[in-house]
């Protein structure tokens, strides 16, 4: 009788989460084990002591993370993945692995990591609780790869890519080629959304929806106008602005708010790792850098804002839960 309790209770807890949410807690949790596996060998072999305090921090911020990851899984019956070898200790050649390709390495993983946890919180729209953690993940994590970057740039270690030649002669301030490109692309892509979000708003029934559409329409303008700004600093060719008119639909009938609802919704989710590969790519303009992750801290809080408003108004598709009913 007890176990026939405990067992409806764990089926219960695993119909709150999708199928994609229960393989995006495995899969990170994956992630995590690797990653701790690796910086503990790393660790081994580091001969630099700042590398060394490093890889401890590192080692200390994604432990807690898998702790966080393992109790999630727990909570709702997932099963995990095997864990992690600890190393052994080493008595072969010191030399065998390099300062400079171990830090460069953490640092491409790290960044690799990023883009997949940025797809767990794409697809997690069922788990409030899940994906919040994963958002609140993303956060301290970009501050490891922030701390790998300080460093291998401190040992010159980082590659550089060509600098944009047409930069303003006065201007001390470089920008490579890649920085240059995603701050084009970006403005690009803003002129649409902005057009885009000016149509739909025309054609929403729902007054609460058309009030979100009008909010997200100002803090477009406001990145826009960040986004100029750069452009322009750096002598880089603006594309064409959209027209200011729009020419009103003859009827608003010929499209349903949720179908509205959900291209913006896949829009929020292109845009997050167009911002992921923009910081990513962006390391030798720390500020420029830095603007890209704001813009995904942003994008992320506005997607997860948008995914609760989606689903108190019933415009999500159901996924299929983990345990079907």
């Amino acid at each position: 009788m007890i176990m026939t309790i405990k067992s409806k209770k764990t089926e219960e807890r695993q119909k709150q989460l999708s199928v994609q949410e229960a393989f995006n807690l495995w899969d990170l949790l994956k992630a995590k084990y690797d990653a701790l596996e690796q910086l503990g060998v790393y660790q081994q072999f580091a001969h630099d002591l700042d590398l060394q305090v490093i890889l401890g921090r590192l080692i200390k911020t994604i432990d807690k993370n898998k702790e966080i990851l393992e109790s999630l899984m727990k909570q709702f019956a997932v099963r995990g993945p095997d864990q992690y070898r600890f190393p052994v200790d080493w008595a072969g050649n010191p030399e065998a692995l390099r300062d400079e390709y171990m830090a460069i390495n953490v640092l491409t993983q790290l960044q690799s990591r990023i883009l997949t946890m940025l797809r767990a919180i794409r697809t997690s729209l069922v788990n409030e609780q899940i994906r919040g953690t994963i958002l609140r993940m993303v956060k301290t994590e970009f501050e490891l790869v922030e701390t790998m970057i300080d460093y291998v740039k401190l040992k010159g270690w980082v590659a550089t890519p060509p600098l944009y030649p047409s930069s303003p002669s006065h201007l001390k301030e470089i920008i490579d080629v890649s920085g240059v490109g995603h701050l084009w692309d970006h403005l690009t892509f803003r002129y649409d959304n902005i057009w885009q979000t000016k149509a739909f708003r025309e054609l929403v029934h729902d007054g609460d929806f058309r009030i979100l559409l009008e909010r997200g329409l100002a803090t477009l303008a406001k990145q826009v106008e960040v986004l100029e700004t750069e452009c322009k600093k750096f002598g880089i060719t603006l594309p064409t602005r959209p027209s200011e008119v729009l020419s009103t639909p003859v009827s608003a009938e010929i499209v349903d708010d949720d179908k509205i609802y959900r291209n913006i919704l896949a829009g929020l989710q292109g845009a997050m790792i167009m911002h992921a590969e923009a910081a990513t790519h962006s390391l030798v303009n720390d500020r420029i850098r830095h603007l890209f992750q704001d813009l995904l801290l942003e994008e992320l809080d506005m997607f997860d804002n948008f995914v609760k408003y989606g689903k108190v108004k019933s415009w999500l598709h159901p996924v299929p839960s983990y345990r079907a009913e």
